[in-house]
């Protein structure tokens, strides 16, 4: 160690720096510090930067020693004495906080998993690109704090999860193609495809287990977002839901009760790529680049009441139609399939591949399911098809339009659309006009 550095709490800092930067971070929006364990970047959550603290302390007799040996006696005396002193809770404490300000040692949730193309596994971080792909070491100067646990084998396979995703799908390749190229997205923190991927199925039929499997394997990286985050409900989710949000590729929603309604606003804010304004309990705010993606399953279709384009958009509805009876349940599924963990990566890995060249490219049964989900849920249009005719030689007075379909509304449980939207969404196709002094709808009458 230098024996430049004042014998004061400056200079306990300073030798905190020198001795720890390339192991210890502090991340001040967060108020914690960051410690390299060999792969990645943790939270201290168990007093290893007061380790290095005491460890530091420690060093002092050491310079005092090579101070003795360089014939500085004096130097020595007053080395070893600030060493006696720095080991106190005062001088420890002194040392930590000073520390915080060095040069090298603080750090912003912006710098950390920055790379998009990085995943870290447990033998090393693949580079994701198709045209740099590979396995390198860990390095501190990644600045990643996820870890999926599973090794990179380029030569493991997975025959048991490809047999049963063909199953899931009722033998349909183009959607198991589907799903290869999805999970290779979910594999990266690329966010601009600003897709709402939502397995739809009654019953047992395997969603779950895929889901499962996926959470598993991504570990840090994958969350379970908290019930009914999409779903709309009284008041604003708490700050603390979007900041889990942080440094995830994939959040698995679970959306299972009957009558609910999307959260259209929020779907959009979290789907759209807009940088997220979040917080931690006792935690400053901070903002970030959102990595995550959304995989909604669900045995009920959420109701959509947004008239604009926006959810529609992003909604990839995935059927998963095939159901097992009590006694075609694999209970021990999940255990088999980790045991094929190297090979689903693989497996994604080549969806992942194959997503750079063509995208998620979307099959048939994937755009039929969407539409057809999309058409169940045009309020307005049913309305139409229940209570009007479509004549374009005939009109209805706007009053009594209105009322009709609010008395349909009502008798099927659905809430209104104001005056305005109502106004508006009937403008698409049906013209508003004047005549014998009432304001009317031409192209339709009431039956």
């Amino acid at each position: 160690m230098d024996t430049r550095l004042p014998l004061n709490d400056i200079g306990l800092g300073q030798r905190f720096d020198k001795l720890t930067r390339h192991d210890a971070r502090c991340c001040h929006p967060w108020h914690s510090w960051l410690i390299w364990d060999g792969r990645r970047w943790q939270k201290d959550a168990s007093g290893r930067a007061t380790e290095h603290a005491k460890a530091t302390a420690r060093s002092i007799y050491t310079e005092a020693a090579k101070a003795q040996e360089a014939d500085e006696p004096g130097l020595a005396k007053e080395l070893a004495k600030f060493a006696g002193q720095s080991h106190s809770l005062r001088s420890l404490n002194a040392m930590l906080s000073l520390a915080q300000s060095e040069s090298g040692i603080p750090v912003q949730p912006t710098e950390l998993d920055a790379d998009p193309w990085l995943l870290n596994v447990g033998n090393g971080v693949l580079d994701l690109r198709r045209d740099s792909f590979g396995l390198r070491p860990h390095r501190q100067v990644d600045m990643i704090t996820q870890l999926a646990p599973v090794r990179y084998e380029p030569d493991a396979t997975c025959p048991l999860w490809e047999r049963v995703l063909l199953e899931w799908m009722a033998g349909d390749h183009d959607l198991v193609a589907f799903l290869q190229r999805l999970c290779g997205y979910v594999l990266t923190g690329r966010t601009d495809t600003h897709v709402l991927p939502f397995c739809f199925g009654t019953g047992s039929n395997g969603k779950g287990v895929f889901t499962a499997t996926l959470l598993e394997l991504l570990g840090d990286y994958a969350m379970r977002a908290p019930d009914e985050l999409l779903i709309q409900r009284r008041g604003e989710p708490h700050p603390t839901e979007r900041a889990d949000l942080h440094g995830k590729r994939l959040a698995v929603a679970t959306e299972n009760e009957a009558g609910c309604r999307w959260n259209e606003t929020l779907i959009k804010s979290l789907t759209g790529g807009d940088r997220v304004r979040a917080r931690r309990m006792r935690e400053d705010f901070f903002e970030f680049t959102p990595t995550h993606k959304f995989i909604v399953t669900g045995n009920h279709r959420p109701a959509v009441r947004g008239r604009d384009h926006g959810i529609w958009r992003r909604m990839r509805l995935i059927p998963f139609l095939v159901t097992y009876t009590e006694d075609q349940i694999d209970r021990e599924l999940p255990d088999k399939l980790r045991a094929e963990w190297s090979g689903i990566l693989n497996w994604a890995i080549r969806g992942c591949l194959d997503w750079q060249l063509a995208g998620l490219s979307e099959p048939k049964a994937v755009r039929t399911a969407t539409a057809d989900y999309r058409a169940s849920e045009d309020v307005l249009a049913q309305f139409i098809e229940d209570c009007c005719t479509i004549d374009p030689d005939a009109h209805v007075a706007t009053g009594e339009l209105r009322a009709a379909y609010e008395k349909w509304c009502e008798t099927n449980g659905e809430k209104p659309l104001g005056s305005r939207a109502f106004s508006t969404t009937l403008g698409d196709d049906y013209r508003g006009d004047k005549r014998g002094g009432q304001r009317v709808r031409v192209g339709l009458r009431l039956k």
